[in-house]
């Protein structure tokens, strides 16, 4: 599950339920034949409140307990093995009973509790036999929406209907998601996690593939103004980033293990960051060991529009553009696989 830092203004996406009371929770896992893991942790999905305390596995059994703000996914780890595809917490007791993979990865083979946490395994694991079988993109896509279709239709007031749309949106998902969106109830909506949802599907509406760009221009290190518009006729990276965010910071260290590939495709790069204060950006740039050009707008991120422009609602935000600025991959690990194709 990739990480990312998300936008602390009117961009934010944090997953509260807007003045919702905390509910109790309670999480009995069994591990199945795996007596050497002593230790087990929860990482909630969206819920920073949580603290995030190892328990010790007894019998490869282990218990967690603890508040959410609204039904979510937590991942379970161990000293030894990482977590897999995770449970669906909502306020109740969930059984799961765990293995682990081939690919040691933590996956919930059984869950007894909520509905809602039975239909999350269901639909997980369908959506992994679905992948494997079918090797057509488009069938597997309109397979993956049509599920999430019923399920929204079926279940508009569930907090795992509006997950499983902002898990699968991305590059083909817009126009799809706008519409299944639609289906979720008022009361899904007004939450600050329905809101973000909004805004991701607003992002993927605004750069999806096969869309042109506007031209813009930002100030470089020197502050000397650079446009970016069709001009230069080649393709080229737009990194989104900003120095207080961890996950970017790790992106650009991977960029540098890129730029052979990157000269030998003709591709540019160009890091757009978001920092407010130049200091911050120049030092993070000498830390980072960026040699490739830097663009900043200086700007506080609720009068910045490079972020209006784009709708950017989290970061690190990669976009991948033609001669033409006309986007054609999004996603940095999707954009280092096309460039390798080219």
């Amino acid at each position: 599950m990739k990480k990312c830092c998300t936008l602390a203004t009117a961009f934010l996406l944090v997953g509260v339920f807007i003045n919702a009371q905390s509910q109790q929770f309670r999480l009995e896992g069994e591990i199945k034949d795996a007596d050497s893991l002593t230790e087990a942790t929860i990482m909630i999905w969206g819920n920073s409140k949580f603290a995030n305390e190892p328990v010790k596995i007894i019998n490869r059994k282990f218990v967690f307990e603890g508040t959410i703000e609204h039904p979510c996914l937590a991942i379970i780890n161990t000293d030894k093995v990482r977590g897999g595809l995770g449970v669906w917490l909502t306020s109740d007791t969930i059984k799961a009973l765990f293995y682990v993979n081939k690919y040691r990865l933590l996956h919930a083979l059984s869950v007894e509790g909520s509905e809602e946490s039975k239909d999350y395994l269901t639909w997980i694991n369908s959506l992994n036999e679905w992948r494997q079988k079918e090797p057509d993109k488009i069938k597997r896509y309109m397979y993956i929406w049509k599920g999430i279709d019923d399920y929204v239709t079926a279940h508009p007031e569930s907090f795992l209907s509006e997950f499983m749309i902002r898990l699968e949106i991305g590059e083909d998902g817009s126009v799809l998601a706008r519409s299944i969106y639609d289906k979720l109830s008022p009361k899904i909506k007004a939450t600050e996690t329905g809101q973000g949802l909004l805004k991701k599907i607003e992002n993927a509406e605004t750069n999806a593939l096969g869309k042109k760009i506007s031209a813009f221009s930002l100030p470089d290190i020197n502050g000397k103004l650079v446009s970016i518009d069709s001009t230069a006729k080649t393709w080229t990276i737009l990194h989104f980033w900003d120095s207080w965010c961890a996950p970017c910071r790790v992106e650009n260290r991977d960029l540098i293990g890129h730029q052979k590939l990157l000269k030998e495709k003709g591709v540019k790069l160009i890091g757009i960051s978001l920092d407010e204060t130049r200091d911050t950006w120049l030092k993070s740039i000498e830390k980072d060991k960026i040699t490739w050009l830097e663009l900043n707008k200086l700007k506080p991120w609720n009068e910045n529009e490079i972020i209006k422009q784009f709708k950017i609602y989290s970061i690190p935000y990669s976009i991948l553009i033609d001669e033409n600025m006309v986007i054609q991959s999004i996603g940095m690990n999707n954009i280092i696989a096309k460039i390798q194709d080219l």
